[in-house]
């Protein structure tokens, strides 16, 4: 089973994506900008996460309808 994974650590927007093939799911961890993330009540994913939250996940939803996405603790519930 395990040749039927793939991971990837680089960057995300910048993967080729075959049409013919889709993943069963993709598993999002964007770097959420260091350890500043956790002193902030709020934390806003569309102004502090990089590359681009909207980006990063239509193109997660390009490859697999099914998307997970890590956030932290204090992201502003309204934004998800």
């Amino acid at each position: 089973m395990q040749n039927k994974i793939l991971t990837t650590n680089y960057d995300f927007l910048g993967f080729k994506i075959d049409k013919n093939e889709k993943a069963d799911l993709v598993y999002l961890s964007p770097p959420w900008g260091g350890t500043e993330y956790s002193n902030e009540n709020n934390y806003s994913i569309f102004e502090k996460v990089t590359p681009d939250i909207r980006q990063t996940l239509e193109k997660a939803f390009e490859c697999s309808p099914n998307v997970i996405l890590l956030l932290g603790r204090n992201t502003k519930v309204l934004e998800i």
